[in-house]
């Protein structure tokens, strides 16, 4: 897949990773090396526009959709976002633009609107907007019946599908349904199950999941998130290279 910003080269790649965390997809994905990690596993993606090549590949492969492309076009901007929640908008409908917080900042023109390849629940979706407005644009909303509205039984049966497979714990891959069956077995501690499923034992230490398995305690089994018992964080807190802890340079 080819994005929009081949066209003409005056773009710009946005990402705005909410945590330092072990998550390295974008960089993975980039086939030109224009995505690289600033220090170690946990930090935040370095960008060199030079070398990207508006291939999208970031984009899709961010798991949690915090990349954004944007393109000076005729007076305004093309930006291209990945959005994974339904109604999907279609080539021509007006969408409401909104900000990281939800607040609506105008209307844009959807120009294009695509499956992703790598996942069949998310949309790239490109749309053309005022340029002060695209730079701050993180989400877009369906504005009436002109989107793709998937019929009841057919939405139901693919969401709740994709519910059990829904990674929980990402460092691990314990998904939803593996915590389902623990939880069904009779446990309710938070540290048991961590043993159990190896959710919290991650290069991040539980720090990306923790909330979330509160929540499936409390949700399955009415468990007090108070008494849960939070499992706690081990040295080292991150990953760290042998380099860093024996206080070594690169060019010793």
């Amino acid at each position: 897949m080819r994005g929009p910003a081949e066209k003409s080269g005056r773009y710009k790649l946005l990402m705005e990773c909410p945590q330092e965390i072990p998550c390295d997809p974008c960089a993975s994905a980039c086939s030109t090396g224009a995505i690289s990690l600033e220090r170690e596993l946990c930090s935040r993606p370095r960008v060199r526009e030079e070398l990207c090549s508006g291939c999208l590949s970031c984009l899709e492969a961010c798991p949690v959709s915090c990349i954004y492309l944007m393109e000076e076009v005729e007076g305004s901007s093309l930006l291209t976002l990945a959005l994974d929640r339904l109604p999907r908008p279609r080539k021509g409908d007006e969408v409401i633009l909104k900000d990281a917080r939800g607040r609506e900042l105008g209307r844009g023109r959807v120009v294009r609107s695509k499956k992703s390849r790598k996942d069949s629940g998310l949309c790239i979706l490109t749309v053309r907007a005022p340029s002060d407005l695209a730079a701050i644009t993180r989400t877009v909303e369906v504005e009436g019946r002109g989107a793709e509205y998937p019929e009841p039984e057919e939405a139901g049966a693919h969401l709740s599908g994709r519910a059990e497979d829904f990674s929980v714990c990402r460092c691990e891959e314990t998904s939803r349904a593996t915590l389902k069956v623990a939880i069904e077995a009779g446990v309710r501690h938070a540290r048991n199950l961590r043993r159990l499923t190896r959710m919290g034992l991650g290069l991040c230490q539980g720090r990306s999941c923790a909330d979330l398995l509160l929540k499936e305690l409390f949700e399955q089994a009415g468990c007090d998130p108070a008494k849960a018992g939070m499992p706690r964080a081990r040295v080292p807190l991150r990953p760290v290279t042998l380099r860093e802890l024996s206080g070594r340079t690169r060019e010793e």
